[in-house]
């Protein structure tokens, strides 16, 4: 049985070569500098703007990448957020097929939140709560679900 995924998990950026595309070899290269300074786990797709600045096909590379390059050494907690459930549990199967130990959805497939201006208003409950169950009876990785209860309400 695995330990359970606690510590120090550091989201990457990824590093591009001149023509903007993934810079594999830079990145392998800053997996390991990573791991070398005892980092407990890598949040692959984590929070550095992935969802906008890549595809879809290559934050899947990304994640595939990190977890060959990770290679057990730390657990790789994969950042699965995309614009539809479907993508989000396809991602998870795929991530995991790759040994990603964990998954994160971004509140706005579980929360159904619109943000205006500074404010976070949340919209239908029920809707919440069928898209949560819809990831929570079909992703084989887990879910990071902490901050489910602490979107403002207004």
């Amino acid at each position: 049985m695995n330990p359970p995924i606690a510590g120090i998990f550091c989201p990457n950026s990824v590093p591009l070569d001149a023509r903007g595309d993934i810079n594999e070899a830079e990145l392998r290269r800053y997996i390991d500098w990573l791991n070398e300074r005892g980092v407990h786990g890598i949040y692959a797709n984590g929070s550095a703007g992935e969802l906008l600045l890549f595809s879809l096909e290559e934050r899947r590379r990304i994640c595939r990448i990190i977890c060959e390059q990770c290679a057990g050494r730390v657990p790789v907690l994969a950042g699965a957020t995309e614009n539809n459930v479907r993508e989000v549990i396809e991602s998870c199967e795929l991530y995991k097929s790759y040994g990603a130990r964990g998954g994160a959805v971004a509140s706005h497939l579980l929360q159904a939140v619109a943000v205006v201006g500074v404010c976070v208003l949340q919209r239908d409950r029920e809707a919440q709560s069928d898209r949560r169950d819809a990831l929570q009876h079909s992703v084989v990785l887990p879910a990071d679900r902490s901050g489910d209860d602490q979107m403002p309400r207004l």
